[in-house]
């Protein structure tokens, strides 16, 4: 009910002692109150909804608390996200479905690169019509804005699949993976800023080549991380060949238009012309992957996408 508040906000200070298996277990096992957000306050920690003896609890409360005749059990939680990391709240987020699990992890890693990977391509290979359209550079600025600019298009690319593998860990009940991988890459940063960025050759290039390392660097660590675990790893080259073939034959095409019209305002509408007509021609794009947008449905119909073979193989009648 809309007209209630959060129902739990005394709960720890009341049960925590007694029963804190009926709240939040935290990654490092113990159960308490989110240190990293509100520094851990008792009103805002969140339950282990798997619990069901807190369940009961809950509707006892109710039972000899309710005034008159509300016959509304407020289960409000408190102001904050599901933070529950024991076994048993896990398990709830894992439907059994490994098949269908991996196909949305596949399509997640595809429409990463469908995205990703034509903005980085097209950063390196505009490196220098960019800022000199946007910013007006010249001469030497321009020469150290195209050059960070070749680096760190690129590694845009990485660091998207870093934020998804990231993303799929979490899901996969790995939740500290993500973490320890952070900590490891910020070292091999700082590492080579200190190495790299003192070279007169290089300077703040050597900052970016850092980045570049950085984002290279987790989401590999990611993958590894979710190939040793137990359900199926995702078919990574099977879902990023398309996409990456688009973008640098969109990368080719473009780099030759600049070269030809030496007009960014040229070279960019081409670019994004090319790429789609490469994405269509290759049928980089699945029908579950628009099923994963807004409006999803109608758009694959637009497209005239059909199911692909492991959907089909799920669902032999061929529904939506």
């Amino acid at each position: 009910s809309l007209a209630k508040g959060h129902a739990f906000t005394t709960w720890f200070n009341r049960y925590g002692r007694e029963h804190p298996e009926w709240f939040n277990e935290m990654p490092d096992g113990t159960r308490r109150g989110d240190p990293f957000y509100f520094g851990g306050r008792a009103d805002i920690i969140s339950l282990c909804p798997s619990n069901h003896e807190l369940i009961r609890e809950v509707v006892r409360d109710w039972a000899e608390t309710r005034a008159g005749r509300d016959n509304i059990i407020n289960g409000n939680e408190n102001d904050t996200a599901g933070k529950c990391c024991c076994a048993a709240c896990l398990a709830l987020d894992a439907t059994g479905d490994d098949a269908g699990r991996r196909r949305l992890e596949e399509s997640a890693l595809r429409m990463t690169a469908l995205i990703a990977m034509p903005c980085g391509v097209g950063l390196a290979v505009l490196a220098r019509p960019i800022p000199a359209l946007l910013f007006g550079y010249e001469g030497s600025m321009l020469n150290a804005a195209a050059t960070l600019l070749r680096i760190l298009g690129p590694a845009s690319i990485l660091y998207c699949f870093l934020v998804v593998t990231n993303a799929l860990l979490q899901a996969r009940g790995q939740v500290m993976a993500p973490f320890y991988h952070t900590l490891i890459g910020g070292a091999v940063y700082l590492l080579l800023c200190k190495v790299l960025v003192p070279i007169s050759s290089l300077h703040i290039y050597g900052a970016a080549l850092a980045t570049a390392s950085y984002s290279l660097l987790i989401p590999g660590l990611n993958l590894l991380a979710i190939r040793r675990g137990r359900a199926e790893a995702p078919r990574l080259l099977r879902q990023l060949w398309r996409p990456a073939a688009a973008s640098l034959g969109m990368g080719v095409i473009t780099w030759a238009i600049q070269r030809l019209s030496g007009t960014i305002l040229l070279s960019l509408p081409a670019a994004a012309a090319v790429y789609a007509g490469l994405i269509f021609v290759l049928r980089a794009v699945t029908r579950e992957d628009c099923e994963l947008l807004p409006h999803g449905a109608a758009i694959a119909r637009l497209l005239r996408l059909e199911p692909g073979a492991d959907e089909k193989a799920i669902r032999p009648d061929g529904r939506d």
